[in-house]
């Protein structure tokens, strides 16, 4: 899943793509919040979405440069 930047996943979108049920999308988007690497949003129709947070933009830089080339 490659999202853009500012791009907002919702809860049904996770879901699909992990082919999990959306109790377990929102499970997991929740422990990620939690830790402070998502932050929670409404999506334009209303459904709650995701964003990375400062700290999840940071963590995945890292993991980026982290790579071996």
């Amino acid at each position: 899943l490659d999202l853009g930047p500012g791009y907002a996943l919702h809860v049904t979108d996770g879901a699909q793509e992990l082919r999990v049920r959306a109790s377990q999308a929102r499970a997991l988007l929740e422990k990620l919040t939690g830790l402070g690497l998502l932050s929670r949003t409404l999506g334009g129709d209303g459904e709650e979405a995701y964003t990375l947070s400062t700290a999840g933009r940071g963590y995945v830089v890292f993991h980026e440069l982290a790579k071996p080339h």
